[in-house]
């Protein structure tokens, strides 16, 4: 049985990314052209590494997750664009944390359920030893029951942190 999982605020992260996008770039290329060409490619080589990893980082964690018999996939649109088998898992464990308001908000309590493999993945030019998914995303809770079952059979227990 398959079940996926969307991100919350997945549509209000992705806009807030183009955003970013529209405000960023121009300050950059402004700030880089004053100095000529070889200012403004400096600027570039210095800020684009850090604005797409930045990117990169929000886009993956909003991505739709998927739990069925074989493993966790993180997909979008449809493609798979991550994928780990159950046999794969070492380590679970659940973390909350207090998130500070913005703006004069409520603090809220967010949950994270920290996945730890036993082997690191290579995914593009990184090598990922751990998965992160946080209560922000729709059906949290029967999301971490599904883990939690499909885990059981390997003898791995949930740690509270």
């Amino acid at each position: 049985m398959s079940k996926t999982f969307k991100f919350a605020d997945a549509y209000i992260v992705r806009a807030g990314i183009v955003i970013w996008n529209g405000v960023c770039l121009p300050i950059v290329v402004g700030a880089g052209s004053r100095a000529g060409i070889g200012g403004l490619l400096l600027a570039l080589a210095l800020s684009g590494p850090f604005f797409w990893c930045l990117q990169m980082y929000a886009f993956v964690k909003t991505m739709e997750v998927v739990v069925d018999d074989d493993g966790l996939r993180r997909c979008y649109r449809g493609r798979q664009w991550l994928s780990v088998r159950w046999d794969e898992i070492g380590s679970l464990e659940r973390r909350k944390r207090i998130l500070d308001p913005v703006s004069g908000g409520k603090p809220r309590e967010v949950t994270y359920l920290h996945i730890g493999l036993i082997e690191k993945l290579p995914v593009a030019f990184l090598r990922i030893g751990k998965l992160v998914f946080s209560s922000q995303m729709a059906g949290f809770d029967e999301f971490l029951d599904l883990v939690r079952q499909n885990v059981k059979v390997r003898r791995i227990e949930l740690e509270e942190a």
